[in-house]
């Protein structure tokens, strides 16, 4: 066991609540915001002594003067002349702490006198309440980072059932826009997650959507590592290379003759998928892709229509030389057109939106028919 850095401590006008309390440590003491502390209790509550864990969120230095003046009075006005002074001032350091939790957890009283240790890793692990989870033959910890404070390094985990149960998949993360910190974080915590997951719950993937830059284009390629980076991924028990089995699925460009992607160099593009849309797809999310305002019973008749006898279904047609399987719609020249949608016919009203999602979203549709 550390030696004890504080002792709490309590005024009328400074008390100490269940919530809240204060401590004094020496000026060198290795503690500041952010710092998670144990404080042991004097004396024991039903034969035990209690222990409240806190977080340090506010710091206080002052001594005895009564007024600045005095200091200055003091210091002849000068503040080069410290040697001169009469007597050197006591300075102490007091800290406010948010307690986290307390054992025992009931009856909820304000935090007793007591002494206050730097909280080691076991200390942190109950403190964040991670000891739930990180039992003996049950074990559902997934390591996330490493909490630094005063000398001690403790592995913070989160729980696999809360991240990937069947009620959960919940996460947050927030940051500075623009820094690439949050995608680090998730590309850090998906591969904790790969390497760390209890097999007994069955295997995991990752659907990325990249929607800015490079940024997740080359998760499959090394990245260059620091020291400190390598000593972190050793502690977590996290191997230090790229993911492996990574697919891309990418569109084309508008012109439909390359990909549009960032993985355009040859030696990349041995896991790259075109990524199209094609009629059966396009029909299937009608709602989404056209407006509201076109779609009603009579567009919904027409969809069905064309799901069961015109989707996948061969047909023969001259200008071909095999039969063919539609798969989207063309764009035609001699295909009707609607230039007053309100004035049209519902049928060529219809067809004509779905028709236009080929300039919409394009490079993301396929070919108007393939060949069989």
């Amino acid at each position: 066991m550390t030696e004890a850095l504080g002792r709490v401590v309590a005024t009328e006008r400074k008390p100490n609540t269940p919530h809240e309390f204060h401590f004094w440590t020496a000026i060198d003491s290795p503690v500041g915001i952010g710092t998670i502390v144990r404080v042991d209790g004097a004396h024991p509550m039903d034969g035990q002594i209690p222990h409240i864990y806190g977080i340090i969120v506010e710091g206080f230095s002052y001594t005895d003067l009564q007024s600045p003046m005095h200091d200055v009075l003091g210091h002849d006005g000068l503040p080069t002349t410290e040697g001169y002074a009469a007597t050197e001032r006591a300075e102490i350091r007091l800290y406010t702490a948010a307690v986290l939790r307390q054992i025992p957890e009931e009856p909820l009283q304000p935090v007793p006198m007591g002494q206050v240790f730097l909280a080691e890793e076991a200390d942190v692990q109950v403190a964040l309440r991670m000891d739930s989870y990180l039992r003996e033959g049950a074990n559902t910890g997934i390591p996330i980072g490493v909490y630094r404070a005063g000398g001690t390094d403790a592995v913070i985990y989160l729980d696999a059932d809360f991240l990937l149960g069947p009620e959960a998949a919940h996460l947050n993360i927030t940051g500075v826009s623009g820094l690439a910190t949050k995608t680090s974080a998730v590309e850090w915590l998906l591969a904790s997650l790969f390497k760390h997951f209890p097999e007994d719950k069955g295997s995991i993937a990752a659907v990325c959507f990249n929607v800015k830059g490079p940024d997740l284009c080359y998760l499959d390629q090394p990245g260059k590592l620091e020291k400190s980076d390598e000593a972190l991924y050793e502690k977590l028990e996290v191997d230090p290379k790229p993911f492996e089995n990574v697919q891309y699925f990418a569109p084309y460009t508008a012109k439909g003759l390359a990909l549009n992607t960032f993985r355009n160099n040859e030696a990349l593009l041995d896991n790259v998928t075109p990524l199209t849309w094609g009629l059966r797809e396009v029909l299937q999310f009608a709602e989404v892709l056209l407006n509201r305002d076109d779609i009603d019973a009579k567009a919904d008749a027409l969809i069905d229509f064309i799901v069961q006898n015109v989707v996948d279904k061969e047909f023969s047609d001259p200008l071909l030389s095999k039969k063919h399987m539609v798969q989207s719609f063309a764009e035609r020249a001699d295909a009707p057109r609607c230039d007053d949608p309100e004035d049209a016919k519902p049928s060529v009203k219809y067809l004509d939106a779905l028709r236009r999602t080929g300039h919409r979203f394009g490079g993301r549709q396929r070919p108007s028919v393939r060949e069989l």
